[in-house]
C-alpha cells in the first residue's frame, strides 16, 4: 500500500492474514488473526490504522430484556472509542439444531441419545420378560395336566410366572414414565421450533485511527493497537460494557467481513440447510453458533409447566437502548471531561512498578473496608471512591468525619504531594476540582447545622463533620457524636425500601472506631455507641439489596470487637494500606495468605493491597490522586462553599436541640423543590418518568398559568427534562417529567 512501508510483510510477521481488499476511493486492506482485526488504509502519503474487536451475544437476563444498569458510564465508554457499533440480525424461523439445543438446556438434558437408548433397553427387556412370563405360564399349565405332575414342578413354574409378571408390570410403569418424558421433550422441542425466532447481536468497537508515514512508526502503531485491544477487552468490555448491558457474550474469532450482510455470508441458516448441496449445511452450522433463540410465546410442557417465558428479544434490544439513553439525565458537567472508565481507582502494580493497567472498581451496593496506619493513603482511597460514586450518579453520598478533612471535597486539590502524582497517572493538572457537597458542621458556626430530620440528608451529597462538638456545648461529646451516627443509620434503614441493583446511597464512616463502643468512655456514650452499631449492623445486613453501600475506614480490625465482628464479616472488598497491627495482619493472612502479609508490610504511601474473598486474587494497586482537596479548609472557605447551596447565612441552634428547619436552596422555590422530589421518588419507585398530569395532581396546582410557569422555570434551570411516554392510543404521546438533580 506504500512503497516505504512493507505492510503485508509486517502484518504477516505478527500473525495477521490479509482477508479482504477494497479498492475504491481509498485502498483499504483488512488483516485478521483469530479474535482481532486491523484495518489499513492508504490516504495520500500516509497510512491509517485502526483495530477492531467483536463479540456476539449468547444470552440475556432471565426476563429477556436489555437493562442498562449504568447508563452514564455506558455513554462515557462509547465516547472513549473512535467507533462502537451494534449490529443486529433477525430470522423468523428457528432451526432444528437450535430448537434441540434450547430443549436440552431448559430440561437439563445432557444427552437425548442416552435417554433414547435407555428407553430402547426397557422395551427390549419388557419384550423378553413378557415372553418368559408366557412360557412359564404355559409350562405350568401343561405340568398340571400331565400324569406325572408334581407339586414341586408346578410351584417352580408358578413362582417364575409371578416374578416375571411383577417385573413386566414394573417395566410397563417405567416404560410409560419414559414415554411420557420423551413426549414432553418432543412437545418442548416442537414449541421451540414453531414459536421461536433467531437473532444475531454483534457488538464491535474500533480503536482510534492512527496515521503513520514510515515503517518504524507503522510497527509501533500496530503494537499499540494490539495492546489497546487487549486492555479494552479486559478492562472495558469484561468489567464495564458487558456488565452494564447485562448480556452474556463471547469473543468472535472470524473477521468482520464474514458478517457483512451485503456479502451474503450470514444468510438464514434454515434456508441454507434446505438447499441440499454439500457445504451449505456446514455453513449453516457455522452461522448457528452465533445465534440466540428467543421464544415468542411461553414454552409450556405437559402439565402446564412453564419452562421458559416469552422473550421478545429482537424487538426489545434496540428499543431498550434508544429508550433508556433518551431519558438519561446528562452527566454532571463538573466531571464531564474526566477520564471516567468505570470506577477508576488507580493502576495495578507489578512489584514496585506501576503498570499502565487500570484497576477498575465500579460502585455497587456492598460493604467496603479500608484500613492502615495514619498518613498511608486511606484518605486518598476514600476520596477516590467518593469521586467515582459522584461521577457514576449515586443519588446520596454522606461522609461522616470526626475531623474537617473531608470538607476539602468542595475545593480542588492543591497539595504539592498530591499534584505531583498526577503525572504518574497521566492526569492533567486541570482535572483538579471540587465537588458541590454541602458541608455540615454541628460543632462550628462555619457550616450548616444539621436539619431537624436527618432523613433530609438522604437526598443530598454532604459531609457531616463531628469536629468541634465541645463540652461547652454538650455535656458528653462522645454521646452526641454517637447519637448523630445512630440517627443517620436509622434514617437510612427507614428510607431504603425499594430493591435496586444500582447504588443509591453511599455512606463513608471515617475513623469508625471513634463511634464504636470500644472507642468511647462514659457509660451513656457506650450505650449510644451500641445503638449506633446496632443500626449499622441492620443496614449492613438488610439494606445492601436496596442500593446501600457503606465504606468503613479505620486503622485496625481490632476496632470492630464484639458485635462489630459481624460487620467486618459482611465486608465484600478490603483495601489494606501499610500497617504493622497484629490483628490486621491476621486478617490479611486469613484472606490473602502469608505472601499478602509481606506485601502489606512493605507498601508505600498511596499503595494498597485489594482483597476480594471468592473473587480476584490479591492485587497490589497504586491509588490515583484525588481530584479534590484532602485537607481541612478554613471556616471562611466552608462558608463560601456552602453559599452555593443557600443565600441564608448558616446559623447554629443549640447543639442539644438539633431542631433547625430544613435548608432553603436559593436556586429553587419550595414548589420547585417539591416537584423535583416527587419526580425523583416516582422514578425510583416506578423506573420511569412521572407523567405530568400525575405530578400536577400531586402538587395540587389548579391554575394552568401557574403550572406552565413552574415547568418553564425548571426547564430553564436545567433541572428537569420532558420525556415522551408510551402512547396507548391515538394522537401525541403524553409527557413525563425526569428530574435531573
Amino acid at each position: 500500500m506504500s512503497e516505504l512501508i512493507p505492510v503485508s510483510k509486517i502484518m504477516k510477521e505478527l500473525g495477521f492474514k490479509k482477508v479482504a481488499v477494497v479498492a475504491l476511493q481509498y485502498l483499504t486492506s483488512y488483516f485478521w488473526r483469530p479474535y482481532e482485526s486491523i484495518v489499513v488504509q492508504k490516504v495520500g502519503a500516509h497510512v491509517g490504522l485502526k483495530g477492531i474487536k467483536q463479540y456476539f451475544v449468547t444470552g440475556t437476563d432471565e426476563e429477556g430484556e436489555l437493562f442498562l444498569r449504568d447508563l452514564p458510564n455506558l455513554q462515557d465508554a462509547f465516547k472513549r472509542w473512535d467507533r462502537f457499533d451494534i449490529h443486529f440480525a433477525y430470522y423468523r424461523d428457528a432451526t432444528e439444531a437450535l430448537s434441540l439445543k434450547a430443549t436440552k438446556k431448559v430440561l437439563m438434558l445432557d444427552s437425548l441419545d442416552a435417554l433414547s437408548s435407555e428407553f430402547e433397553l426397557i422395551n427390549r427387556r419388557l419384550r423378553d420378560a413378557g415372553e418368559e412370563r408366557d412360557y412359564n405360564k404355559t409350562m405350568g399349565e401343561l405340568s398340571r395336566l400331565g400324569s406325572d405332575s408334581t407339586g414341586t414342578i408346578d410351584s417352580y413354574f408358578a413362582k417364575n410366572y409371578r416374578a416375571l409378571k411383577n417385573e413386566c408390570q414394573a417395566l410397563t410403569t417405567e416404560q410409560k414414565a419414559r414415554n411420557d418424558y420423551l413426549e414432553q421433550v418432543a412437545a418442548v422441542r416442537r414449541q421451540y421450533k414453531q414459536e421461536s425466532s433467531l437473532s444475531f447481536l454483534r457488538v464491535s468497537y474500533s480503536t482510534p485511527l492512527v496515521a503513520v508515514n514510515n515503517p518504524s512508526h507503522f510497527r509501533a502503531a500496530v503494537d499499540g493497537i494490539i495492546s489497546e485491544l487487549a486492555n479494552a477487552h479486559r478492562f472495558e468490555i469484561q468489567q464495564k460494557i458487558i456488565g452494564t448491558l447485562r448480556l452474556q457474550v463471547k469473543e468472535i474469532k472470524l473477521p468482520p467481513v464474514f458478517f457483512a450482510s451485503e456479502l451474503g455470508t450470514l444468510d438464514n441458516p434454515g434456508q441454507l440447510a434446505r438447499l441440499g448441496p454439500e457445504g451449505f449445511s456446514d455453513l449453516a452450522l457455522d452461522i448457528e453458533s452465533y445465534l440466540s433463540i428467543s421464544p415468542n410465546k411461553n414454552i409450556v410442557g405437559i402439565g402446564e409447566t412453564v419452562y421458559e417465558t416469552q422473550k421478545s428479544l429482537p424487538g426489545r434490544i434496540l428499543q431498550g437502548i434508544v429508550r433508556e439513553i433518551k431519558v438519561l439525565p446528562p452527566v454532571d458537567p463538573i466531571l464531564d471531561n474526566l477520564p471516567k472508565i468505570g470506577g477508576y481507582i488507580g493502576n495495578i502494580m507489578s512489584g514496585s512498578r506501576v503498570t499502565d493497567f487500570p484497576f477498575l472498581y465500579r460502585t455497587v451496593p456492598s460493604i467496603l473496608y479500608a484500613s492502615g496506619r495514619t498518613r498511608e493513603g486511606k484518605s486518598y482511597l476514600e476520596r477516590v471512591l467518593v469521586e467515582n460514586a459522584y461521577a457514576e450518579g449515586v443519588e446520596s453520598i454522606l461522609i461522616i468525619d470526626p475531623t474537617l478533612q473531608n470538607c476539602g471535597i468542595a475545593f480542588p486539590a492543591t497539595s504539592p504531594e498530591i499534584l505531583k502524582r498526577y503525572s504518574l497517572f497521566d492526569l492533567p493538572l486541570d482535572y483538579a476540582r471540587g465537588l458541590p457537597f454541602k458541608l455540615y458542621t454541628p460543632g462550628s458556626t462555619a457550616g450548616f447545622a444539621l436539619p431537624g430530620s436527618v432523613a433530609q440528608l438522604l437526598s443530598e451529597k454532604a459531609v457531616i463533620s463531628l469536629k468541634g462538638i465541645s463540652p461547652e456545648v454538650v455535656e458528653d461529646t462522645d454521646l452526641e457524636k454517637c447519637r448523630i451516627v445512630r440517627d443517620i443509620f436509622k434514617a437510612i434503614y427507614d428510607y431504603s425500601n425499594t430493591e435496586s441493583p444500582l447504588p443509591k446511597v453511599l455512606v463513608v464512616l471515617e475513623e469508625a472506631n471513634s463511634v464504636m463502643p470500644g472507642g468511647v468512655t462514659t457509660p451513656e456514650a457506650k450505650e449510644m455507641a451500641g445503638e449506633a452499631l446496632t443500626w449499622l449492623l441492620r443496614c449492613s445486613r438488610e439494606k445492601v439489596k436496596y442500593g446501600l453501600t457503606i465504606l468503613l475506614v479505620t486503622q485496625s480490625l481490632a476496632d470492630f470487637r464484639g458485635n462489630g465482628r459481624v460487620v467486618r464479616d459482611m465486608v465484600s472488598t478490603r483495601f489494606f494500606f501499610r500497617t504493622a497491627d497484629a490483628s490486621e495482619m491476621e486478617y490479611v493472612e486469613a484472606y490473602g495468605g502469608k505472601a499478602a502479609v509481606e506485601i502489606v508490610k512493605t507498601l508505600e504511601k498511596g499503595q494498597a493491597l485489594v482483597l476480594t474473598p471468592g473473587g480476584l486474587p490479591p492485587l497490589k494497586v497504586a491509588v490515583r490522586p484525588p481530584l479534590s482537596r484532602v485537607g481541612e479548609p478554613s471556616e471562611s472557605e466552608i462558608a463560601t462553599a456552602n453559599s452555593r447551596h443557600s443565600t441564608i447565612p448558616p446559623t447554629q441552634p443549640p447543639a442539644k436541640e438539633q431542631n433547625s428547619p430544613p435548608l432553603v436552596i436559593s436556586s429553587t422555590t419550595g414548589r420547585e423543590d417539591a416537584a423535583l422530589a416527587a419526580a425523583r421518588d416516582y422514578f425510583r419507585l416506578n423506573g420511569k418518568p412521572m407523567p405530568m398530569v400525575v405530578l400536577r395532581a400531586t402538587l395540587g396546582i389548579k391554575g394552568g398559568g401557574t403550572w406552565q410557569r413552574l415547568i418553564d422555570g425548571l426547564k430553564t434551570q436545567g433541572l428537569i427534562q420532558l420525556v415522551p411516554l408510551q402512547c396507548t392510543g391515538k394522537g401525541r404521546p403524553p409527557l413525563g417529567v425526569m428530574a435531573l438533580r
